[in-house]
């Protein structure tokens, strides 16, 4: 699935409020 920056962006706000580090966010996504 190829995610848009705006979902990036909604993904790692998401992961941040949910206590995730941007570092886990970024390598999740890079799956």
């Amino acid at each position: 699935m190829k995610h848009t920056e705006d979902f990036k962006r909604e993904a790692v706000r998401i992961a941040l409020s949910s206590g995730l580090s941007r570092t886990r966010m970024a390598a999740d996504l890079d799956k």
